[in-house]
């Protein structure tokens, strides 16, 4: 991923923030699902930016805080009016690592992008950071790994996402459970066994993994019921695994 800043601005009385450009593998889309009933306001959206994190150092956040503990618990979610901004640690093993560094200034770049991209054209959206984190051991075909073992800690990435703040009991992780990134982590293997020797044991395993990446890609869909991408083939009588 590219270094290089530039400033951004949504529009002349926007946030501004500089921040790294979104390039591949990471992933971002401004999909109907997060607009609805109705897309956050852009008004409501700058006021709820300026209320996330600042900083350049990285941060102690907790998926697991202990009992009291209430700063820097994870997922993040700021709200203004009709404006939710929700980050995510996100991947197969995202629950096992805790506490999280993190750069509070990256959390306020990737909210920057989907006001950008997403709200300021009157919808809501989502973005990724870091999904080579998953993309690198996933299409690693020397490892044993994934589905079992999972994927290590290590392969955590972020994910935010901004909507209407509506009442819901849904608990939805976009990295974890919207199709776009399940699509790009498959396409990603799929790239990766192409490559691999034809009829060598590497192309067989990528396969392998590709197959049972598609089985939870091709039912996850916007909203309940909620699938991971690491769901695998659907086993009736289970229930999805951690989101």
């Amino acid at each position: 991923m590219s270094l290089s800043l530039f400033q951004l601005a949504v529009n002349a009385s926007a946030v501004q923030v500089a921040y790294p450009p979104l390039s591949l593998p990471d992933v971002s889309n401004c999909k109907d699902y997060y607009a609805n009933p109705s897309p956050p306001l852009l008004s409501d959206c700058q006021i709820a930016f300026k209320n996330l994190p600042s900083g350049t150092a990285p941060t102690a956040w907790y998926t697991q805080p202990a009992a009291g503990e209430e700063r820097n618990v994870l997922p993040l979610e700021v709200h203004h009016g009709t404006c939710d901004i929700i980050f995510h640690t996100s991947g197969q093993s995202a629950q096992s690592l805790d506490p999280v560094w993190i750069v509070p200034n990256d959390i306020k770049a990737m909210a920057a992008w989907v006001l950008a991209r997403c709200v300021s054209a009157g919808k809501g959206g989502m973005v990724t950071k870091g999904l080579e984190n998953t993309i690198d051991p996933i299409t690693n075909s020397d490892s044993k790994i994934f589905p079992d073992p999972a994927l290590p800690p290590s392969s955590t990435f972020y994910s935010l996402h901004v909507w209407n703040h509506t009442p819901s009991d849904i608990d939805w992780n976009p990295g974890n459970s919207d199709p776009d990134v399940g699509d790009a982590l498959a396409q990603s293997l799929h790239r990766a066994g192409r490559a691999a020797p034809a009829g060598s044991p590497a192309e067989a395993e990528l396969e392998r993994r590709e197959e049972y990446l598609w089985a939870a890609v091709g039912r996850t869909e916007y909203g309940e019921p909620v699938t991971n991408w690491w769901d695998g083939p659907s086993k009736p009588g289970l229930s999805s695994s951690a989101r």
